[in-house]
């Protein structure tokens, strides 16, 4: 089996989740974001890290189960990290 050509015109509708010293938890974030967007999936799921008091484990572990579990999201990533020098 070869690769396949990319369709050119689809576009691509990602999320990101940030806020997570408030009262939403990190599913319910997500399912807000999606309720906004008018969707019920989006391709890439971005956690904006580091955030001073978000228990990473427990926000992987949610985006983890809106990827496998619920079919939402095909991708998990971060966006802001700080990287050391």
């Amino acid at each position: 089996m070869g690769l396949t050509q990319v369709e050119q015109n689809r576009r691509i509708c990602t999320s990101s989740c940030f806020d997570f010293n408030s009262s939403l938890t990190c599913f319910d974030f997500n399912y807000e974001s999606l309720s906004r967007l008018d969707m019920d999936y989006v391709d890439l799921l971005l956690i904006h890290w580091p955030v001073s008091g978000m228990d990473l484990k427990a926000c992987l572990d949610t985006m983890f189960v809106f990827r496998y579990r619920k079919k939402r999201t095909n991708i998990v990533s971060f966006t802001n990290a700080n990287m050391p020098k």
